[in-house]
């Protein structure tokens, strides 16, 4: 007969806690983005990535794998989410000086469908007309 090869250790409760809490972060960045991001869907894709059907199936060795798996996520959402905030607030900035020389209502321009090259145009030829 061949002895029983016991099975390696699977994630311990904290393990999951810390993938989870990681999972919920993912999400609320992704909602924060405007993406519609369902917690199914984040694990799913590390379910995936593991080659196992259920989280709770990640060996303790690979937990590491894991979390750097959802890390890596999380760090690219908030990398746009970044990239997303400077532009409305560069867009913002603009808004503000042009309403403040009075040659657009900022009103107007917030009920227009406007580039962000179009609103730079039209900030350049309003300041250099002061």
């Amino acid at each position: 007969t061949v002895p029983d090869v016991p099975a390696e250790p699977l994630i311990s409760f904290a393990q999951k806690r810390q993938l989870r809490d990681l999972r919920d972060e993912i999400v609320d960045i992704a909602i924060n983005c405007g993406f519609k991001k369902h917690p199914a869907t984040v694990m799913v894709s590390l379910n995936t990535y593991m080659g196992v059907e259920k989280y709770d199936q990640i060996r303790m060795n690979d937990f590491d794998m894991a979390q750097d798996y959802l890390q890596t996520q999380k760090d690219a959402l908030s990398s746009y989410s970044a990239h997303i905030q400077q532009i409305a607030d560069l867009r913002r900035q603009i808004f503000d000086a042009i309403n403040l020389h009075g040659r657009v209502s900022i009103r107007q321009l917030l009920t227009e469908e406007i580039s962000t090259t179009q609103l730079e145009d039209l900030y350049r030829t309003v300041i250099s007309e002061k």
